[in-house]
This record gives C-alpha cells, structure tokens and sequence, in this order.
C-alpha cells in the first residue's frame, strides 16, 4: 500500500482551502462569506416583511446563490427587531420527474430538519414525531427503492427524501405542513423559509406546472416563505406565461439578481479562507493568483469553478511531487491542461459534435436562429446538439424573454483556446 497523506496538512492547513460547500446561516460561515449589501437587502426586506409567497434569486450556475440566500437568513436571525424565521438549512431539489406529492413531502422533511438543528428538544413533541412517523416511512420506502434496483447493497445506501409512499396523498402532507407550521410557532419562529434549488438544470414548464399545482398548498399558506434559487430569466418567463399566469399573483415582482463577484472579490475570498484554516501566519495559498485569474476569466466568474479547479491544481501537484507549498506558475498550469484535457476527452462526442462544439467557443455565445453559421438546416437541428451539451455540464444557458443564449462553461473555453501566462 502507497503512502497515505493529508495533503492539506502538508500544504500547512487544517481543511481544505478551496472546498465548494455552500456556506451555511452559522457564525462560523459567516466569517468566510463575502457581502453583497443590495442584493441583501433586497431578499432581507422579502423574508422581514411578507407573510406567504416567493421570491426569486437568479444567477448563473456556480455564482454562489445557496450561500447568499444561507447567509442573508444569517443576518436576519441576529436582528431582534425583525420576525424570528426558521432558516432552510437544507434546500429542497426538484428534479424533472418530480410530482407535486414529492415536493411538498420534501418540504416537510426539509422543515424536521431546520426544528432539529434550531430547536433542541424539538423530537420531543408528539407533533414532530407524529410529522417524523411519516417521513420515515418514506425514507424506507426510497431506500428499498433503491436496494431493489441496485441490488442488495442499495446503490451508495443514501436516504432521499424525493419519494415518498404512494399511500401519502397530497391532503395528508397538507395536513403535515400545518402541523409543521404550528410546531414552527409554538417554538418562537413566526416565519418557515425554504430554498428551492437546482433550478438551473429542471425544466422550466415542468417547475412551473408544479407551483401552478401547488399554489394555494404551498405559496398561499401563511408563515410559509420560499425562496426559488434559478437561472437568469426563469422569473421572467413565468410573469410572460399566459398559462401560469394565476402564480404570478403568489411571486414577489422584483427578482434578487446575483452577478458573479468581481476579481478582487474571488481574491478576497481565498484570502478569508486562508487566513481561516492555515496552521500559522506565515503560511500562503497554495495556487498562484494569476492561476486563479486565468480560472477567474475563463468562467465569466464562476466562483464555484475557480475553488474547484484550485483544489484539484493543488491535489494532483501533491500527488506528483513529495514536497508542498507555494505552488509556481508553471506547475500550476501544467496541472491545469491536464486536469481540462483528461475530464473534456472523457465526454462520449462525436466528430460532428466537437466540431461543433469548439466552433461554438469561438463564437463566445450562440442562440438557436445562428444554426445557418454550423451547417444546420434548422433551428431544431442546432437545439438538439445544444441540449446535449448542457446535459453533459460543458454549455450554459441563460433566458431572455423567449430567446435562450448558450456559453461555453470554463473547462471547455481553455480546452479549446489553451491556457498561457
């Protein structure tokens, strides 16, 4: 057996400074967080004020919504003045084979979690166990779910909370979620938010049937808050839709949107980091700050591309070499090429579609009608590669009205266009 090592302890920390985790609403996060006092402000002014409804918070993949949305409810729960929330301590995913049952049914799982962690001595009460007797059920019934398809061992043997037994019906969960709001009351919290995520890979119409189904069960009830983290678009698609026009009235009107943090921020938050988890002053970050740049322009921003490309810049240098420290330039770009070219080769693509693929880098951004510019007959033609590589993580797409526009992601951009000093 290999030598076995803690790399971040050689490289002089104590944890990992580029981990991805969102930051969570707790003192400790916060120190590591860095403010955005408008857009704060703006989601803060929501969650004091309203009593039922949502609130859209967009912005491109990666850019740091759960973080900003954990750490405003942070910042609220210092303020005795304002109502006392029960913060989303976990986020509640929809996927596109989602059923309103599952959603809500997610949503109280999601509550039992934030009484738990905010509310010691919370099991206790016959309500929560009453509401917990049913999401047991459920975990168990996904669990052997899972073992039944994967076989004995269950696949990785996680617990979700995304399926629930087909004897819940939508009248019982709404039954629990008053209980669970009533529960919510007895102990201090006067508001319940909930963070509904991973909206930047559903589709948008599927979502939107959820909420029109769900929009008196969820977005009509009282003490009820939720907060829809999206892609750049999604709130002005639901407002320009004649067919969920009912919801529009549920959803507040201005959107909370997040550009990506300037240079100096992604700097800044390194910096935080750093100084965080080193053993000692003297220690430095391990990736250079023109890596980071390189990294930093590349994404458009992308927060959560710079910390993960950073990490793994400063895993493999440790795994080549024996000694860690500052790593210089060139190791570090070196490190990157690889890492790019061995993820971007591992996608199954053919000829065609890496031809159209790199012709799409070239161009900086795309929309379906400029099909004519790759030698496509349609529209419907250029949107079927297009689908594609967003499935597989290497394009973005943002809305404008009905026009969607698609942008390489960071790895494919230096793939195509190499990596330099």
């Amino acid at each position: 057996m290999g030598h076995i090592r803690n790399i971040w302890l050689e490289y002089g920390f104590l944890m990992n400074p580029y981990h991805t985790d969102h930051l969570d609403a707790t003192r400790e996060d916060a120190a590591l967080y860095i403010h955005r006092e408008t857009e704060e402000t703006r989601l803060g002014n929501f969650l004091a004020s309203e009593d039922h409804g949502a609130i859209f918070v967009e912005g491109h993949v990666g850019v740091g919504k759960t973080t900003f949305v954990n750490q405003t409810q942070y910042l609220l729960m210092q303020d005795d003045s304002l109502p006392r929330i029960l913060p989303s301590c976990s986020v509640v995913e929809v996927q596109n084979t989602s059923t309103s049952e599952e959603l809500v049914f997610s949503i109280i799982a999601s509550v039992l979690r934030a009484l738990r962690l905010h509310s010691p001595g919370v099991e206790d009460s016959n309500i929560f166990r009453e509401i917990k007797s049913y999401t047991w059920q459920a975990q168990i019934t996904s669990w052997t779910a899972s073992a039944s398809i994967m076989g004995t061992g269950g696949g990785n043997g996680k617990i979700t909370t995304q399926t629930q037994p087909v004897a819940i019906s939508l009248q019982t969960l709404q039954n629990l979620l008053d209980k669970a709001a009533i529960l919510a009351s007895e102990r201090g919290f006067e508001r319940i938010v909930l963070l509904i995520n991973n909206l930047d890979n559903v589709n948008e119409n599927h979502f939107f049937s959820l909420l029109h189904d769900l929009r008196d069960t969820i977005l009509g009830r009282s003490r009820w808050l939720f907060v829809m983290a999206g892609p750049i678009g999604m709130h002005r698609s639901l407002m320009s839709s004649t067919i969920h026009r009912r919801i529009s009235e549920r959803i507040a009107g201005e959107v909370v949107k997040l550009d990506p943090l300037n240079l100096d921020g992604v700097f800044e938050v390194i910096k935080k980091r750093v100084e965080h988890f080193r053993k000692q002053e003297s220690i430095k970050a391990p990736v250079p700050e023109r890596t980071i740049e390189i990294l930093y322009n590349a994404s458009r921003g992308e927060i959560r591309y710079v910390l993960n490309r950073a990490n793994g810049i400063a895993r493999m240098v440790a795994q080549e070499f024996t000694g860690t420290g500052p790593i210089q330039e060139n190791l570090a770009l070196a490190a990157l090429q690889k890492l790019i070219s061995d993820e971007v080769r591992a996608n199954d693509l053919t000829e065609r579609q890496w031809e159209i693929l790199e012709a799409i880098v070239h161009a900086g951004n795309v929309r379906p009608k400029n099909h004519d510019s790759f030698s496509l007959n349609s529209a419907q033609a250029f949107i079927n590669y297009l689908n594609r590589f967003h499935r597989l993580g290497l394009i973005e797409q943002e809305r404008f009205g009905r026009e969607t526009v698609y942008t390489p992601r960071g790895d494919i951009a230096l793939f195509f266009k190499g990596i330099s000093l």
